[in-house]
């Protein structure tokens, strides 16, 4: 029998209900969009949020109210998960097409996480497996969104971190000092303002994906590591304007002290912002990055305690000329080595105000600064004594001065031995009456402070009216057994190890 086939058939009534199922969907989506950036910059925030709401609106009544009205068959309810989330992509891509600006990517961004989060597609209502969920767009769709998003957040950092650092600059040179906290210790708002920034972009990126959180908490640091180089800048130009009249900016001290104080914020912001980001346990050591970082953050402190110290000596510098001179043993009493103290003490009053790290390392600093001044106007043989009697008295005077300057920072809170405690042997080459003896001077000298040169010993005994240079070079070298390389060796630096004679 010849097969028969009726006009106008199959109608494909399935097909066509499928296919206007479709339409209305695309509708759903693309008819919800209210308002577009010209008229208000919230436009996608508010069309994602309204797409949000009907799709789960739609999908709860597929689930409750059509699926019955459908054979079993038709699996309604994921044809129309499927229609949505392939409708909704296509949308999505249009608009990433039109180019958005960087709100907008964030908006997005953090949309395509709620998108399978408990306020849609997880929602309990709809019990749908998320993990079985096609991508709502394509990975490197994504991808070229997150790259977009991390080049614009760059500029953005770098800009208000500048913008940060040129208010803080300006506060420099103000009339009044910084604030001090309720410990004493001088500040500046820079380092909470900076990583406020930071944290609140960091907040951003989490509410995205913990990859995006990653990547921007990488961008932080590099950022970070180009603030320093930046901020380095700024503060040797402050140093620089200030050494050319000493007298300006006039709290410079205070501010330096201020600015130290950061640093140390800066660390601790740091870490707290590795440990929060990187889910790092309390005790853990940085990772290579963030070690990194604070090493330089320490670095550029420490290159500002010397801008400190810079300023006392300056100060210093005409008294630690006058010491071991001829005018310096002519004169009663010891005003160099007076001034030295009171100068020093002075300036204690505003190291206080650093903050105890910093504090306890510029303190140890001074007190070898100081220690070296003396100990070279010693070597360097700016005087040679005439007779025993002027070398006795010299003798007492050095072991009271030295013994003057251990005392000043022992008081201001020093603990332990003392660089100017060298002093105390050295002097006995000096002092020593009996050359026979020397020997055996040298030989304590050497054997307590392994890095002492021959040089130094020789100006030292060069000073005495009994000895003449070549009579001490040959005593020592006929007491030393072993040479200075072979002393070097020992891997042991003193004082000494920083003294140039001339």
């Amino acid at each position: 029998m010849v097969k028969f086939h009726a006009p106008g058939r199959p109608k494909r009534w399935k097909e066509k209900m499928f296919h206007e199922l479709e339409k209305c969907v695309t509708y759903r989506i693309e008819g919800n969009q209210l308002e577009d950036r010209s008229q208000d910059r919230m436009w996608l925030v508010r069309h994602l949020e309204l797409t949000r709401q009907i799709i789960l609106e739609d999908l709860r009544v597929v689930k409750h109210l059509c699926s019955p009205c459908f054979p079993p068959s038709y699996k309604i309810f994921e044809y129309f998960v499927k229609t949505y989330k392939d409708s909704l992509s296509i949308h999505l891509q249009n608009m990433i097409c039109d180019e958005l600006e960087h709100n907008e990517i964030i908006s997005l961004l953090t949309w395509l996480t709620e998108y399978i989060g408990p306020n849609l597609m997880a929602h309990h209502e709809l019990n749908i497996d998320v993990k079985l969920l096609e991508p709502l767009l394509p990975p490197r769709e994504v991808e070229t969104l997150q790259q977009q998003y991390l080049k614009t957040l760059h500029a953005n950092i770098q800009k208000w971190i500048n913008n940060t650092l040129d208010t803080d600059i300006k506060e420099w040179y103000r009339e009044v000092p910084p604030e001090a906290d309720k410990e004493s210790y001088l500040h500046t708002s820079l380092p909470v303002i900076v990583f406020q920034m930071i944290e609140q972009n960091m907040q951003v990126a989490a509410q995205i994906s913990k990859d995006l959180t990653t990547k921007v908490l990488l961008l932080c640091v590099e950022v970070l590591q180009e603030f320093i180089e930046f901020y380095r800048s700024s503060i040797r130009t402050y140093k620089d304007k200030h050494m050319q009249d000493r007298s300006q900016p006039r709290h410079y001290f205070q501010y330096m002290v201020a600015v130290i104080n950061g640093f140390q914020q800066f660390e601790d912001f740091t870490r707290q912002l590795e440990r929060r980001h990187l889910n790092q346990p309390p005790g853990e050591g940085s990772t290579t990055v963030f070690q990194s970082l604070m090493d330089a953050f320490d670095c550029l402190a420490g290159e500002c305690l010397g801008f400190l110290l810079d300023e006392v000596f300056l100060d210093l510098e005409p008294h630690n000329y006058q010491l071991l001179t001829r005018s310096w043993y002519q004169i009663n009493g010891s005003p160099s080595v007076d001034t030295i103290c009171v100068t020093v003490e002075d300036y204690y009053n505003d190291f206080v105000h650093l903050r105890k790290r910093y504090f306890v390392s510029i303190m140890k600093e001074a007190e070898k600064r100081v220690s070296l001044a003396y100990i070279t106007a010693l070597i360097e043989k700016r005087m040679i004594f005439k007779t025993y009697e002027e070398r006795k008295t010299a003798s007492e005077k050095i072991c009271k001065e030295s013994e003057q300057i251990s005392n000043l920072f022992r008081r201001l809170g020093d603990e332990g031995s003392s660089p100017i405690d060298a002093v105390s042997v050295m002097v006995e080459l000096i002092r020593l009456r009996d050359t026979s003896l020397l020997s055996l001077e040298i030989s304590g000298l050497v054997s307590k402070y392994p890095d002492v040169r021959t040089d130094h010993v020789i100006n030292l005994l060069a000073m005495r009216e009994d000895l003449g240079t070549s009579n001490a070079r040959q005593m020592v070298i006929d007491t030393l057994e072993e040479d200075d390389r072979q002393r070097f060796g020992q891997q042991q630096r003193t004082i000494f190890s920083e003294i140039r004679t001339k």
